[in-house]
């Protein structure tokens, strides 16, 4: 596996690690500052998490698409 996948793979799915309940710290800390209740935060996210999930797949099954910039950039 090439380390660039790796590092972009892992980044992706650890933020949608931190929006998630039941450890999502994000959400904890947004809800408080938005003065709103957890439940109504979570409703709103979905959307969110459902395009945050597509593009973890399309990340982890198509490692090109992640890969194409650096190796146009770095390129020899």
């Amino acid at each position: 596996m090439n380390p660039v996948h790796f590092g972009v793979m892992m980044v992706v799915v650890l933020a949608i690690g931190l929006y998630t309940p039941p450890v999502g710290t994000t959400l904890f800390v947004s809800a408080n500052i938005a003065d709103i209740s957890i439940e109504g935060m979570a409703k709103e996210l979905i959307p969110f998490l459902i395009i945050g999930f597509l593009v973890s797949i399309l990340i982890i099954y198509f490692p090109g698409l992640v890969l194409w910039l650096p190796g146009h950039v770095f390129a020899r």
